[in-house]
């Protein structure tokens, strides 16, 4: 199902402004979809008042946070606009989990959370028994076993290996 590119129609910022539109009104928070000068597509959340320190931001792939105390802003650029669509279902995920929020800390906090579980989501592998040196190191010592020990042990042979 095609979605609708939210940051589309927002144009290239200028100067050392971003260009933004709030996502809506209705939300209890100030969410926007932004361009940056560099015309990178961007999430932004800005809060009413200084929530105090937030960090360490969690590093995704592919896009680059960016706390900035001094405005009371949040900032998640898209470093390749191709992903738009994928970003769009962080930006959301990202928007309903501080709708329960009340304060511009407590919004910060949700924000760090939901960030940090997206990290370990993406950052996963594909799940192993054992990895390949360990692969390796089992196939060398079941070899021994086979052609060394078994010859001059017979069935005990594996009674030795641990």
């Amino acid at each position: 199902m095609p979605r609708e590119n939210p940051w589309q129609g927002i144009g290239a910022a200028s100067g050392t402004r971003i260009r933004a539109r709030r996502v809506s009104e209705v939300l209890k928070h100030d969410f926007y979809w932004a361009t940056n000068t560099d015309g990178q597509y961007t999430f932004l959340l800005q809060v009413e008042t200084d929530p105090g320190e937030w960090g360490p931001v969690p590093e995704l792939k592919g896009i680059t946070i960016g706390y900035y105390r001094s405005a009371r802003q949040v900032q998640l650029i898209l470093n390749d606009r191709a992903d738009w669509e994928m970003f769009l279902v962080l930006c959301h995920d990202l928007m309903q989990a501080a709708d329960q929020c009340a304060t511009p800390r407590d919004v910060m906090d949700s924000l760090m959370q939901r960030l940090v579980r997206w990290q370990r989501l993406l950052s996963r592998g594909p799940r192993k028994i054992l990895d390949d040196r360990s692969i390796r190191g089992l196939i060398g010592e079941l070899l021994f076993l086979r052609d060394e020990l078994v010859p001059r042990f017979g069935a005990r042979a594996a009674e030795f290996w641990q």
